[in-house]
């Protein structure tokens, strides 16, 4: 199965945007929140498994084994090491799909018409009129768009960091 999601890697959202187009119009999903949860899933997946892959691969086997002598069962094992060790990898890959996610503005902009399920990048672009364009406005609102994300990479920072260069020296 990872194969599988691995094949989905190299394919870009805009080489199957029609076919997509049409299959979320059929299942009734244009223009909602699930339809773009969906979407946003489906193509982060192949990067954030292969991350969390190396991740993990990284982790000593000999701990696994030193837990197992130690009486650990598997479950114990996945729970008080493995997870652990892994944070920084999570939290890396959290915020690349994170802020891959609140960065997207042509999936929105497509697959939503309503300002019910519009992002912000979208709703950003109201700003901006036939004749004029509302510069303070739109800056402020851009302002207020950067905010969130600048906060929760600055509040996971050291885990980014450490999930970054986690593997990058062997010893």
């Amino acid at each position: 199965s990872f194969f599988y999601i691995m094949l989905m890697m190299p394919l870009p959202i805009w080489v199957a945007l029609i076919s997509l187009f049409f299959l979320l119009s059929q299942l009734g999903m244009i223009d909602t929140l699930h339809g773009l949860i969906l979407l946003f899933v489906t193509f982060h997946l192949p990067l954030s498994v292969w991350l969390m892959a190396t991740f993990v691969r990284d982790i000593p086997v000999e701990i696994e084994d030193a837990a197992l002598v130690d009486g650990a069962s598997r479950w114990q094992i996945l729970s008080r090491i493995i997870f652990p060790l892994a944070k920084p990898g999570m939290i890396a890959v959290f915020l690349v799909a994170l802020l891959t996610t609140w960065n997207s503005f042509l999936i929105p902009l497509i697959f939503t018409r309503t300002s019910a399920s519009q992002t912000l990048t979208v709703v950003l672009t109201l700003f901006i009129g036939q004749y004029e364009v509302a510069w303070e406005a739109m800056a402020a609102a851009a302002v207020v768009t950067m905010l969130p994300p600048f906060l929760m990479a600055l509040f996971f920072q050291r885990y980014l960091v450490r999930g970054l260069t986690m593997g990058a020296v062997k010893s």
